[in-house]
């Protein structure tokens, strides 16, 4: 009994105790939709190539000294997001920092923000319609539209907080692809998603699709870690994101 308080002493003393320089294994995330030339496939696995994000990643890792063998998952969005609340991942991207994830996932900081210089990219966020569609327009400040009409955003995502800045009136999808599928169907008359996430959609999908402007702003998009991992293996953390900004810059220049 004496050496367990002894070292539950010690324990509270020292925070740093099991804290490791290296993971053996890392559980990386990536969604289960297609976004080329970044994420290449749909659903469970990946096509060939599976896509830059990819190479990113094991490019970073390498680059930590490292040697840890990163497994590759892909999950519906949704679900990735509560495998890292319940530790059963270590990685996810590409993600962005929304008021929802505060808590749950870890990103880049620096004197207590988010440091851009580790995103994997800046991604610019519009409104789009169908072709020809002209019951909806967008001054840049206001948008309008018929009666009731409600726009398209994936849930929890950064267009979702934008959405709600401007009040509009919101269906929610479980992903942006849902959201294009519901705007192509004619189940909303407009939606709000990165330009990227349409350049990747299938080329019949994209001819049926009309980009208003102005863009509402850029998000940036990054690798987050779940609390756990991060906690763990904070130095690796560290160059990871280090590493992995300096080969996303690298590749985007």
């Amino acid at each position: 009994m004496k050496f367990v308080a002894v070292l539950l002493f010690c324990l509270l003393l020292n925070p740093a105790v099991g804290r490791e320089a290296c993971p053996g294994q890392i559980r990386v995330t990536f969604p289960d939709f297609s976004v080329p030339p970044f994420i290449n496939g749909t659903g469970l696995n990946f096509s060939d190539p599976p896509g830059r994000l990819v190479d990113w990643v094991r490019q970073a890792i390498a680059k930590t000294g490292c040697a840890a063998t990163p497994v590759f998952n892909r999950r519906p969005r949704k679900r990735g997001l509560v495998e890292m609340a319940q530790s059963q991942a270590d990685l996810l991207l590409p993600v962005t920092s929304t008021a929802g994830r505060d808590g749950t996932l870890v990103f880049p900081t620096v004197n207590g923000r988010i440091d851009q210089r580790m995103a994997l990219a800046g991604l610019k966020i519009s409104l789009w319609v169908r072709s020809g569609e002209r019951q909806v327009a967008w001054t840049g400040k206001q948008l309008v539209g018929p009666p009731g009409f409600r726009v398209g955003v994936a849930a929890g995502s950064v267009a979702h907080d934008m959405a709600a800045l401007h009040g509009w009136d919101v269906e929610l999808a479980v992903n942006s692809q849902k959201s294009i599928e519901k705007l192509v169907a004619g189940r909303v008359p407009v939606v709000l998603v990165a330009d990227v996430v349409v350049q990747g959609a299938p080329e019949n999908t994209r001819m049926l699709m009309e980009k208003l402007s102005p863009g509402l702003g850029v998000t940036y998009f990054y690798s987050a870690a779940s609390v756990p991992f991060h906690d763990r293996y904070p130095e690796f953390m560290s160059k990871y994101w280090k590493a992995l900004g300096e080969v996303a810059h690298a590749a985007r220049h």
